[in-house]
């Protein structure tokens, strides 16, 4: 008997310092990266972590908003078929599930990127193709920056999530799209994200992270594709 209480004060001493050791090092972590993340809020009250990157500040979350600056409800669209159609703007939840929206945010077509009631909070915009490169330069380039953007581990990444460091703060997640006939693909894998700037009347600009690059990619896809939206302050 005497040894087997041994045997349980041992085991209990050892999930108690391995407990304590992932929690330490979850905290030294994020002191050795030295993150030092502020707050703002959008019209509906849904807060933000935000983080400075060299001269710029950005939010850390993707955007949740369902209504544009001056109040205007933004349309939310579940229907393939309408999401196709419509030339307006209009946000959904990935999957049509909105448990997912607290982890990843809404995805919106570019048409609510670009409508002129702002979709971004007061004193925040859409970050424009010049703000992207700026990013992306301060990073180390597009051949390493999604490396420092990405989330580390797996936990929302697919394996391998390669190079993923995330020590500019910005904590990019594989949020998936929403393509312009209505499917939902690539939670896991990709992260997109909306640029201000568009291409032509199909197309608009977006950047996107990967699980299996460091590559901070430059895409142009149609302006009926849903994606995430990042903030940058004024």
């Amino acid at each position: 008997m005497k040894t087997n209480y041994l045997i349980l004060l041992i085991f209990a001493g050892l999930f108690l310092f391995f407990t304590n050791s992932c929690e330490k090092e979850e905290h030294d972590d994020n002191q050795y990266m030295n993150l030092i993340y502020q707050n703002v809020s959008d019209l509906e009250g849904n807060k933000y972590k935000t983080i400075q990157i060299g001269a710029q500040v950005w939010m850390a979350e993707n955007l949740r908003s369902t209504k544009y600056r001056d109040g205007t409800k933004i349309p939310a669209i579940g229907s393939g078929i309408l999401w196709d159609s419509s030339t307006a703007g209009a946000y959904c939840n990935y999957d049509n599930d909105s448990r997912q929206v607290v982890t990843y945010g809404l995805l919106y077509n570019w048409y609510a990127v670009h409508d002129s009631r702002n979709l971004a909070p007061i004193g925040w915009h859409i970050p424009t193709e010049a703000e992207w490169e700026i990013l992306t330069e301060f990073l180390g380039g597009e051949s390493i920056a999604s490396s420092r953007l990405k989330e580390r581990g797996t936990v929302h990444w697919n394996i391998p999530n390669s190079g993923a460091t995330n020590e500019s703060g910005f904590t990019a997640l594989p949020c998936g799209a929403r393509g312009e006939v209505g499917q939902f693909c690539f939670l896991g894998t990709v992260g997109f994200w909306w640029s201000a700037d568009f291409t032509s009347n199909r197309t608009a600009f977006l950047r996107g992270a990967t699980n299996y690059s460091t590559n901070i990619f430059k895409y142009t896809y149609n302006k009926e594709y849903g994606f995430s939206v990042r903030c940058i302050k004024d």
